[in-house]
């Protein structure tokens, strides 16, 4: 309604018409899962943390289709996309013929945020900062979530895309510009429950972490804007030893 309301909305749909219509019509291609997870289902959901959580599951379908259509952009030709067949999110080739698969992974508010917002706005008290830090431990295992999936793409290149939108950006701002992250040596930053957590399930996730970040060639961090713009902010190129 936002983006309606602004003027952005084509900016929101263009890309699902560009990539999953054909003639007006949904293109019979399209994988059901794909079209099940862009269905708008999360604003019927009761409970408001649920809710965000759907959000956020069906809005990271949609950065992947504006990350093919800002690559696009970018002058690159985008060769493949995970709405058709299984593999890395998008698939794209460069004017030389070159082609590198790309991992997206959308980074939007977090459950603490959205819950101090959702107090605000009934009028009860409670304003919650993000720790930059936790913000780091994130950006490091979406990477590495990136990693892991593309260590199953035969491609010659390999890009973890990370797409941090614009309430969160100004919590990661100062670490990314800064260098906290040693993507050649990275280690998690400790007392930090979500990693805690992950490491319940995968306890050699501190000793994956860093060479499963060298099977890829680079992360490329970009700020969602206003009017649903992408902008690179950063290029991180791993070396292999």
């Amino acid at each position: 309604m936002l983006a309606l309301q602004r003027g952005h909305l084509w900016d929101v749909t263009s890309p699902a018409h560009r990539y999953l219509f054909a003639s007006g019509d949904l293109n019979p291609g399209v994988r059901k899962q794909y079209v099940n997870d862009l269905r708008e289902q999360w604003m019927t959901m009761v409970e408001p943390m649920e809710r965000h959580h759907k959000f956020k599951m069906f809005f990271g379908r949609l950065i992947e289709l504006q990350c093919a259509q800002w690559l696009e952009e970018q002058g690159w030709t985008i060769t493949g996309l995970e709405a058709y067949r299984q593999g890395s999110d998008i698939e794209a080739q460069t004017a030389d013929g070159n082609t590198t698969a790309f991992e997206v992974k959308f980074i939007g508010q977090n459950d603490r945020g959205f819950d101090s917002v959702a107090r605000s706005l009934r009028g009860e008290a409670g304003v919650t900062l993000g720790s930059p830090y936790t913000g780091v431990n994130y950006i490091l295992f979406r990477a590495y979530e990136a990693a892991k999936q593309l260590q199953q793409s035969c491609n010659a290149a390999r890009i973890a895309l990370i797409v941090i939108d614009e309430m969160t950006w100004f919590t990661l701002e100062t670490p990314l510009k800064d260098g906290w992250i040693n993507w050649q040596n990275p280690r998690f930053n400790p007392n930090d429950p979500f990693i805690d957590k992950q490491r319940e399930t995968n306890p050699k996730l501190n000793m994956e972490l860093g060479p499963t970040l060298q099977t890829i060639d680079a992360v490329w961090i970009l700020k969602g804007c206003s009017g649903h713009r992408l902008e690179r902010e950063h290029e991180l190129l791993m070396t292999h030893s």
